[in-house]
């Protein structure tokens, strides 16, 4: 039994990367069964939103990840006294809209999940009964 819990540990922490809500929603269902610790399920359901939120955010802003790890400058590459003083470090009217907007969306969509996510559950129980 200890071979499979840590087998349904281990496949929780790789569903964690993917994109793939049947998988989650399978390894979750083999990890009740197997009795893995109901705390690691829902950290594990909780890290799968998280990551598949800022998936979406980075698609929506169009940025990779490499095109993310080149525009942020390392915390020892610029010090307060290296800072632009030009103001372009100062968040612009249009960009603060953008990002306003960008947060409006993201609470929608975690409504949405939340809605979604009620109903999974509720169909699995439904299901088992």
């Amino acid at each position: 039994m200890a071979i499979l819990q840590s087998a349904a540990e281990e496949q929780l922490l790789l569903v964690q990367k993917l994109d793939n809500i049947s998988a989650l929603l399978s390894a979750l269902e083999f990890g009740r069964w197997i009795k893995v610790p109901m705390i690691k399920l829902g950290e594990a359901r909780k890290n799968f939103m998280a990551a598949q939120e800022a998936r979406k955010l980075r698609l929506r802003w169009g940025v990779t990840d490499v095109e993310r790890s080149a525009a942020v400058p390392s915390a020892s590459s610029q010090t307060p006294s290296d800072a632009p003083a030009d103001g372009s470090d100062v968040v612009k009217p249009r960009e603060a809209a953008a990002e306003l907007k960008a947060k409006k969306q993201l609470a929608a969509l975690k409504d949405d999940l939340q809605v979604l996510d009620s109903r999974v559950w509720t169909r699995a129980g439904a299901e088992r009964r």
